[in-house]
């Protein structure tokens, strides 16, 4: 694998002797997968689904409180960035709700809370009453 360094005049300094090796790699650094890795292993769709329940099962537990993104990547241990990824997408298919205020009403710049939709928490209540 090779990783092309923007500090040519810190690696050029490294060939000082010969300037047929500094002219042709200067920019080249070897750099091993363990190190470096570039590419990260994908989460299979079963694996999303199952988190997704994660997530809601949080939600339900603690409704009619909205949480931010953050608290509760934080209560699964996941990554927030892809916490909010499965946020939006459970958003489209209408099972949350995203509020972009807070309670006073002033609007948030860059942060959102979620809460379960209603239809959903009555779903899940009524899953959670029926008897077994």
């Amino acid at each position: 694998m090779i990783f092309f360094s923007p500090i040519k005049n810190q690696i050029a300094g490294f060939f000082k002797g010969d300037s047929s090796l500094k002219k042709q790699s200067f920019f080249i650094i070897k750099v091993f997968k363990q190190v470096f890795p570039l590419f990260f292993m994908k989460i299979s769709n079963q694996k999303k689904d199952k988190i997704s329940e994660q997530i809601l099962a949080f939600l339900y537990s603690i409704n009619p409180k909205p949480l931010f993104t953050s608290h509760i990547a934080q209560e699964i241990a996941r990554d927030e960035e892809f916490v909010k990824k499965i946020l939006l997408n459970m958003k489209s298919k209408g099972l949350v709700i995203e509020i972009r205020k807070n309670p006073h009403g002033v609007p948030y710049k860059t942060r959102s809370r979620w809460k379960l939709t209603n239809l959903l928490f009555e779903a899940y209540k009524k899953h959670q009453q029926a008897p077994k």
